[in-house]
């Protein structure tokens, strides 16, 4: 067989396994489909579609950009390269590959949807609408660019345009995940938890998420009668969700005879601590399967974590307003209290300003510590850094222009043991972050907080209120209607600046609050 007719079955194999999604194998595939033909512009374009699956974008780029010079007829070409772009950042790159594509195949209504999500990703809204609309008119069961229209309008708030596509949506495909839980999520971020409760048990079926939880051979529990039994409650998603259920723990400890409670090694300590009648277990990420149960404890029932506001969370009305649920330790806590109280006097305030893993998350939940400029000149405040993960060259860059630097410690680690962290923040007075753990933690801990929101909802901190309902002492501030991040900041400035004058010279935490009510006494 010759060289071309050699790379012409080896590259059939690879689109073969590509569409199966056996990536690793496909890469090999086209290895050798490039290597019979290493000008043949389908295999390069194959290739880097394989490598950005893979995560590869770097090596993909290469690969896409030759199958673009060696024939750039192929729309599929520049959507891919656009893909490549997107995945590094590069935006205006990446609307330009899409622009060309639909240059040349102007009807391809995934064009369309692609170039609106990159919109969307700028905040260019009206431009992301747009683009889905088209995209639709085009394609009428162009799911993608349904999906993107209806959580467009999610994140605008545009409930009942919202809720119609994403009812369309459920009525035209009901066994299909995605629409069912955005439909769900914004049910709860609009308060209607009725709704939203029992249609959030959909996250368990969403391509590429955790798979079900049905490996565990006790009983789900049904919200049915605890006394007298065994409760086993496996935690779940990130470190802020397990504590943010965890707010559910006291309600479950009084109603069952005992509660068993999983979570990730870096809360055990602190849920120990803070649930001394309970059981509380560590179980990694993802390997919850593997779990054997408690020695000497049989199990009557068994729930996610995230399940649990199902039956305890109905309405807005049945949450609690605990001050408190987790509990610092005592020696830490005065470690930390010596700590900053050598940093002098005024309102000690911990600070984090980063939040997310996924590009859109970033773009929406993250903010810049130079930024935070006109909060950080604020008189009579001593800042603590609070921001988990590598962020030593932002605190330089910032520290240097102020009369004040951000305190930090290099003998502290963040992503270690959360109970040091717990101990540092029960010390302080206030808390100002972006929605993170440190958020979480610091309400479940019973501290003043300051969550910086943007202006679309986020189904933890339930929209049209100041107040979160998880947390008594967490504050929601919000970015307002066509405001920024800028300009949310400017207004923490101003209410920051105007408490940090009210506290006397030299007073420290824990007193400051009530030195500063004692003060204008």
């Amino acid at each position: 067989m010759s060289d071309t007719r050699c790379g012409a079955a080896t590259l059939d194999d690879a689109i073969s396994l590509y569409e199966a999604s056996r990536l690793e194998e496909a890469r090999g595939a086209c290895r050798a489909a490039l290597v019979a033909s290493p000008d043949d512009a389908r295999a390069l374009h194959l290739m880097a579609a394989v490598l950005l699956e893979l995560g590869d974008g770097e090596a993909a780029l290469g690969y896409a950009e030759r199958a673009v010079v060696l024939d750039a007829a192929p729309w599929t070409y520049h959507n891919t390269l656009a893909g490549i772009f997107q995945h590094q950042g590069r935006l205006e790159e990446a609307k330009a590959a899409l622009r060309e594509g639909i240059r040349l195949s102007p009807q391809r209504a995934e064009l369309h949807g692609n170039l609106g999500k990159i919109y969307q990703q700028q905040d260019a809204q009206d431009d992301a609408e747009l683009c889905f609309r088209r995209a639709i008119s085009l394609d009428a069961d162009c799911d993608q660019a349904c999906r993107n229209l209806a959580d467009l309008m999610r994140e605008q708030n545009r409930f009942d345009e919202a809720l119609r596509c994403y009812d369309r949506m459920i009525e035209r495909r009901p066994q299909e995940a995605g629409p069912r839980l955005n439909r769900a999520l914004m049910f709860l971020e609009h308060g209607r938890l009725a709704s939203g409760w029992p249609e959030y048990a959909w996250r368990w079926r969403m391509p590429g998420g955790p798979p079900p939880r049905d490996f565990f051979p006790w009983p789900a529990w049904d919200g049915s009668s605890l006394s007298g039994k065994t409760l086993f409650v496996h935690a779940e998603q990130g470190l802020g969700d397990e504590i943010m259920y965890g707010s559910c723990y006291p309600q479950l400890i009084a109603r069952a005879g005992h509660c068993i409670f999983s979570c990730d090694p870096r809360l055990v300590t602190l849920f120990t601590r803070s649930f001394p009648t309970a059981t509380i277990s560590a179980i990694r990420r993802g390997e919850e399967s593997q779990w054997q149960g408690v020695k000497g404890r049989s199990i009557d029932f068994q729930i996610a974590a995230g399940d649990v506001p199902r039956y305890l969370r109905c309405s807005t009305e049945s949450f609690p307003r605990q001050r408190r649920f987790l509990h610092e330790d005592e020696q830490q806590r005065a470690f930390w209290k010596d700590r900053l109280d050598a940093l002098g006097g005024g309102l000690k305030v911990g600070i984090a300003w980063r939040a997310g893993r996924r590009p859109r998350e970033k773009h929406i939940r993250t903010t810049r510590l130079d930024q935070w400029s006109k909060v950080l000149q604020c008189e009579g405040v001593r800042f603590v850094n609070l921001q988990h993960g590598d962020c030593a060259a932002e605190l330089d860059a910032v520290n240097r222009s102020l009369a004040s630097p951000i305190a930090d410690w290099d003998d502290f680690d963040q992503t270690g043991d959360l109970d040091s962290l717990a101990a540092l923040i029960s010390q302080l007075d206030l808390v100002i972050s972006v929605s993170n753990t440190t958020v979480h933690l610091a309400g479940a801990l019973g501290k003043r907080v300051w969550v910086l929101l943007s202006g679309c909802g986020t189904w933890r901190w339930v929209l049209g209120r100041e107040r979160s309902l998880w947390y008594a002492g967490v504050r929601q501030m919000r970015r307002r209607r066509g405001g920024d991040a800028d300009e949310l900041l400017g207004r923490v400035a101003d209410e920051l600046a105007g408490m940090g004058k009210k506290i006397p010279a030299g007073i420290s935490p824990p007193h400051a609050w009530r030195a500063r009510r004692q003060h204008q006494n």
